[in-house]
């Protein structure tokens, strides 16, 4: 079985070198050697392994000055360094293990003792390594979120905006502006719709079937017509039914309002009074029609 990962043997004997790197390929590990302190840091630098076994003493460059370079850059500094010499002195250990390295084999060592070593600290790394990026992760995500809630707020606040204007709109417009559904129920209407219509309050609109508003039911037969076919009622003229008044003229707009699908769900409409400019009209054409007889 290959292990994923590398481990780096450095030693600058290699009989030492040959007898470590031939147990830890028999065991499915990649292996990579320097017989140098200078050689070492060159190949961890290039290509970081996951595990340094690291000799004592060496010439030119011993394994104390080895992990003090290792531990002094970034990007092998986390390495995990196993120790691996014939010096038992117990204050060289304890300088060993001050300076960062992860263990400490004696030499002679027995193969198990040595593939139970690596192999924890081969764990131990890969599992370092996960939670380190676990925990970028999460600070990311964090950070995401912090964005995406800042957005959020930004765009309901833009809609908050946006529903109050429009509100104010529905409110305030001098034309009746109302909401029906499929069968023509009222679902709301503005302040001047009521008043158009003859009614004191909301309540009472709502109770009305919009379609029975027209007082000629070829009118309202017309517009049902028009929705079934068409969708939308353009600049429509109707007399409508009024509890104080005879006779009421309005001219009426109505539009679909769609779902995703592109299903009509609701109308959305707007009728004015057009009751005054039929009388001048009305006026106007029997004013003309009289001067003709003249």
């Amino acid at each position: 079985m290959i292990r994923e990962g590398t481990i780096l043997v450095v030693d600058d004997t290699r009989e030492s070198r040959e007898l470590i790197t031939d147990i830890l390929v028999a065991e499915g590990y990649k292996v990579r050697s320097a017989d140098s302190g200078k050689l070492a840091l060159d190949l961890a630098a290039a290509i970081p392994p996951k595990l340094i076994l690291l000799d004592i003493l060496m010439p030119g460059m011993d394994g104390f000055e080895v992990l003090r370079h290792l531990k002094a850059q970034e990007n092998t500094c986390d390495i995990p360094v196993i120790i691996l010499s014939g010096i038992t002195e117990v204050e060289h250990r304890v300088k060993g293990l001050e300076m960062g390295a992860a263990d400490f084999i004696s030499k002679p060592f027995r193969s198990n003792e040595l593939l139970a070593r690596v192999r924890t600290h081969m764990e131990l790394f890969c599992l370092r390594v996960q939670l380190e990026q676990r925990a970028a992760d999460l600070r990311m995500a964090n950070e995401q979120l912090q964005i995406d809630i800042t957005e959020r707020k930004k765009v309901e606040e833009a809609l908050r905006e946006s529903e109050e204007r429009y509100r104010n709109l529905f409110v305030c417009s001098p034309s009746g502006l109302f909401r029906i559904d499929l069968r023509g129920s009222i679902l709301d209407a503005n302040p001047a719709l009521v008043h158009i219509l003859g009614y004191t309050d909301i309540d009472a609109v709502r109770a009305i079937n919009f379609f029975n508003l027209c007082r000629d039911p070829i009118d309202a037969q017309r517009m049902q017509n028009l929705l079934e076919t068409r969708g939308i009622v353009e600049q429509m003229e109707f007399c409508l039914t009024h509890p104080q008044k005879e006779l009421i003229w309005a001219n009426m707009t109505i539009l679909p309002v769609v779902d995703v699908s592109g299903n009509i769900v609701v109308y959305d409409g707007f009728i004015y009074d057009i009751s005054e400019n039929k009388t001048i009209s009305t006026l106007l054409s029997d004013a003309s029609g009289c001067f003709d007889d003249l």
